[in-house]
């Protein structure tokens, strides 16, 4: 009790915030009736205004229970399904460190394969497509799950394969190298050394281009979720 009294004196108690909260007033009107049941709890008739008034507090605080349930299990299951799309923005957050490491000269940096396995990218597309569509806040929200599920079950896993095989692994690669067979030392390995750069290049930028568009999204639904 002194210790409640203390709190009371101090000023930001008594402050403009404090007094527009509704609880406060809920507080004070419950301290009100029940000062006044304690005045008459010795009379044989409690006046009637005193139990009607007491059970609408009871009514209130009924639904504010209900309420802080409510808004606790909401506050829950969006942490949860921002964990999923926290886990997917940080897969791509991976996989693009590992592209700012490769190049056409040393090739893919071997971190990848320490990374990026298409077991990984399928149980991110599942944990995705389990997500509760009406539980998201937003039609933004369900656009970018959506658009994540099917990055993560199809198309993601395709470029970063593709990237992981290097451009001499591409048919059309091969074909475009063998054309530069017939020339002349040293203007066929020119040819053949700046037809690797830029197709290395082309698979860089497929893969960060969507990846770009994978965090935008990510990004997009956690703060439609506010995690």
């Amino acid at each position: 009790m002194k210790r409640l009294c203390e709190k009371l004196r101090r000023p930001a108690i008594w402050s403009g915030q404090m007094l527009r909260h509704p609880a406060f007033w809920f507080l004070l009107a419950a301290l009100g009736i029940g000062l006044m049941y304690l005045k008459w709890e010795k009379h044989e008739h409690i006046p009637e205004w005193i139990q009607a008034g007491g059970s609408v507090l009871a009514i209130i605080g009924a639904f504010w229970i209900g309420d802080a349930t409510r808004r606790a299990e909401q506050l829950e299951k969006s942490q949860a399904i921002g964990a999923v799309v926290q886990a997917a923005q940080d897969f791509s957050a991976q996989i693009r460190k590992v592209i700012q490491q490769s190049d056409a000269e040393t090739g893919v940096d071997a971190n990848i394969h320490n990374i990026y396995h298409r077991q990984v990218t399928n149980a991110l597309a599942d944990a995705l497509s389990n997500i509760p569509m009406h539980e998201l806040r937003s039609s933004e929200a369900v656009q970018a799950v959506l658009y994540l599920h099917v990055q993560f079950a199809h198309f993601l896993p395709k470029v970063i394969e593709d990237f992981i095989a290097e451009p001499h692994n591409h048919p059309e690669f091969k074909k475009q190298w063998a054309a530069y067979d017939d020339l002349a030392m040293p203007e066929r390995l020119q040819k053949q050394k700046k037809l690797r750069e830029d197709q290395f290049q082309l698979l860089d930028s497929n893969l960060s281009r969507r990846l770009d568009n994978i965090d935008r999204k990510c990004s997009e639904c956690l703060r439609a979720l506010k995690v």
